[in-house]
């Protein structure tokens, strides 16, 4: 009898042990790899896919990174809210703050996992399983989109890709993807962009508008043609050029200016063919954007950039064509006195813009000593801004007096020692402010008071 005991209980003690392996082995099929917030994954916060938890608070979302489903989980009081499952992931909405998470599996056993960040409300989180001690790698990433003009044609891998207002953020695999853009009117681009799991992709495509031949244009082409904006490629720092269509005008000290210096004179007929003009001054988002430094006194990013030499401004446009594929340049003056009295030959304001400097300029009446950000006093007609005060603006013609003789397209001698500055800056008086005052400086020169103005 005794013996029939024994067996029984050394049968049931191996039991036993064979269920306790069997129960760790089991435990040890599933595994969290880590957790971290997906800054750029806003899932959890939007409309269609935001959920509450019991109190009404926005829950967070967790995308767990496996193949398998079937889990059950456990995450504190308040519990889940939600679970979605999807084909390679699983979105698990939870109350902020929990500590933990508890995963359970029937094949593949339990995991307890202490959370080592804050979960905040309306943040989107990715974690990672090991089933197996296989981890879920992470084999795609997102990729956020940005394109000018808004409704051009995009094409990834040969798969056209819907834009909403030039903007969409989807989900590739990681790797090296061709792209393709057009649209009519506008030159096509073309390139690739590698898509790697550390971090998410950008894309931002800007494509040129076609003015190659708009020497050839008529005067009323030219009044037809649209601003157009530019976008630096890999940022969102555009600005806007205007069409200023080709005038026959009276260049210098006409009948509104007063007191003019004797270098306004004699006026004389300026024959200019139509060309492009920045609709404000090149700010310093736009220089710093290009150049990766901020040579500025006055710091702000929509403030105009100063204290540049017009050798530092050759500089700038020589880098700015290479990115952007274009032939900016700076106005010659002839071509920024007709901009700057907005592509009329009438002489009937002193100022770019009209008759009452506080409305169109900042200058030493109203500066406070200081640039101001750009495009916030009135335009001439032409749509364009501060072409009176805030900075005065380099020319590309070397300094030379006039004459009363007829030009065409004049562009000044072709060697000299001080460069044009027009426009006046915010530590003029009225008087420099006038759209005929003329001022010059060394090409090396820089100080608080010069920026510049792109033209094309």
């Amino acid at each position: 009898m005794g013996t029939i005991i024994t067996l029984t209980m050394n049968r049931l003690t191996a039991i036993f042990i064979l269920l306790l392996f069997a129960i760790q082995a089991n435990a040890q099929n599933i595994s969290v790899v880590g957790i971290k917030l997906d800054e750029n994954d806003h899932t959890a916060e939007e409309e269609a896919t935001m959920r509450f938890d019991q109190n009404g608070e926005v829950c967070a979302l967790i995308k767990i990174l496996t193949d398998e489903s079937d889990f059950s989980y456990d995450v504190g009081s308040l519990g889940v809210t939600d679970v979605e499952e999807y084909e390679d992931e699983i979105w698990l909405y939870v109350p902020f703050g929990i500590k933990k998470i508890i995963l359970r599996h029937q094949e593949l056993g339990s995991c307890e996992y202490a959370i080592p960040i804050t979960i905040e409300s309306g943040k989107t989180y990715r974690m990672g399983l090991s089933i197996n001690g296989v981890a879920k790698e992470i084999n795609d990433q997102e990729l956020e989109i940005a394109c000018y003009p808004e409704r051009l044609s995009l094409f990834i891998d040969d798969v056209e890709v819907l834009l909403k207002e030039g903007y969409a953020k989807i989900r590739l695999p990681l790797g090296v993807h061709a792209y393709s853009a057009e649209h009519s009117n506008y030159t096509p681009q073309a390139g690739t962009i590698e898509l790697k799991a550390s971090s998410p992709g950008r894309l931002v495509i800007t494509l040129s508008k076609i003015t190659t031949n708009t020497s050839g244009m008529s005067y009323l082409e030219w009044l037809a043609q649209e601003p157009v904006e530019y976008i630096v490629p890999g940022t969102d720092v555009k600005f806007t050029m205007i069409a200023v269509p080709p005038k026959r005008y009276v260049q210098g000290a006409t009948l509104e200016q007063v007191s003019s210096w004797d270098d306004e004179f004699p006026t004389h007929d300026a024959n200019i063919d139509g060309f492009f003009i920045g609709q404000t001054e090149v700010t310093q988002e736009l220089w710093q954007a290009v150049m990766g430094t901020n040579p500025a006194r006055f710091r702000g990013e929509e403030l105009p950039v100063e204290q540049v030499s017009w050798n530092d401004c050759q500089l700038f446009i020589s880098r700015l064509n290479a990115i952007i594929g274009q032939k900016f340049r700076l106005p010659t003056e002839a071509e920024w006195e007709l901009a700057a009295r907005g592509g009329s030959s009438d002489a009937t304001t002193q100022y770019s813009g009209g008759h009452k400097i506080d409305e169109v300029a900042w200058y030493v009446g109203n500066s406070q000593a200081t640039t101001h950000t750009v495009a916030t006093r009135k335009p001439n007609k032409l749509g364009i801004y501060d072409m009176s005060g805030n900075v005065q603006e380099w020319c590309q013609d070397w300094y030379y007096k006039y004459t009363a003789v007829p030009v065409d397209n004049p562009k000044g001698p072709q060697k000299g020692t001080h460069h044009i500055v027009r426009g006046g800056s915010w530590m003029s008086d009225d008087w420099g402010c006038r759209t005929t005052c003329r001022d010059i400086n060394t090409p090396e020169a820089s100080n608080a008071y010069i920026g510049l103005r792109l033209a094309m």
